[in-house]
């Protein structure tokens, strides 16, 4: 068994995949299974990957027919063997000291999430730091040993950042809740996954450092039509609603869910 589990779903990612994937490769924590799930790549994502698992044996191939990231992800979740999971997105990049400061986080506070925050990159340049801001929420707290829950920061299920490369698992907390899987066939299939283990976690801790470059150029990403993009949209606020009264939070978190419709509408 490892430390961390990293799940890395691939589709089309052949101009980024060295340089992303080296990035967890040339972790300083190096006590991990690299899960790549090719998800019916048409270009040579699928034979870099192999190459490079031939040089690195920490690296474990797995393709498939495509079936989006919401069934990548799961697919990768039940191959895990890690104390803790982590998803990585791989046309993105993870600074080298990342997985070791949310993994000592994770660890010192027995954590369920460790959240850690992001730059935005576009053709390589730098655009803006991005959240999330939780030391505004928590003004003065000592984040090495500090943790949290819905109880302290009621809107922070709903308000995001959704994106689930900033936040590492423990794996344990996961298994536990059959809820906890990514929507099969949607995009931004990762807000009603941030949604429920927010709602469900007892400690969520947080490391105030940007760890993770998000790029926003990559051509092989999934774009989608007007249409298609709100039947998404409904299907992601019906999911997210079905869980909220099946759980009796509806009651609870009905303004915040009022506001979370209306932000993924407009």
């Amino acid at each position: 068994m490892v430390r961390i589990s990293v799940i890395v779903p691939v589709y089309n990612c052949e101009d980024y995949l060295e340089e992303s994937l080296g990035s967890i490769l040339k972790q300083t924590f190096n006590d991990i299974e690299v899960i790549c799930i090719d998800d019916g790549s048409t270009d040579d994502s699928l034979g870099i990957l192999n190459e490079m698992a031939s040089s690195d044996s920490r690296i474990q191939v797995f393709p498939q027919e495509n079936q989006g990231a919401g069934a990548v992800r799961n697919y990768g979740m039940k191959k895990a063997s890690g104390d803790y999971v982590y998803f990585f997105d791989a046309d993105d990049y993870l600074l080298k000291e990342g997985l070791e400061k949310a993994y000592s986080n994770a660890i010192r506070n027995d954590s369920d999430i460790v959240f850690f925050k992001f730059d935005q990159y576009k053709d390589n340049k730098f655009l803006t730091h991005s959240g999330p801001y939780i030391e505004l929420q928590f003004k003065g707290a000592d984040f090495d040993n500090f943790t949290f829950d819905w109880h302290d920061y009621r809107t922070g299920p709903f308000t995001g950042p959704f994106a689930p490369w900033l936040k590492l698992y423990k794996k344990e907390f996961l298994d536990a809740h059959e809820c906890f899987r990514f929507p099969n066939d949607l995009n931004h299939n990762d807000v009603p996954f941030h949604v429920m283990t927010f709602l469900k976690a007892s400690k969520i801790s947080f490391v105030p450092e940007h760890l993770y470059r998000y790029r926003i150029d990559n051509a092989g990403s999934i774009t989608n039509n007007r249409l298609k993009k709100y039947d998404h949209i409904f299907r992601i606020i019906q999911i997210v609603e079905d869980f909220l009264l099946s759980e009796d939070y509806m009651e609870e978190f009905k303004r915040e869910f009022d506001y979370f419709k209306a932000n993924r509408i407009t």
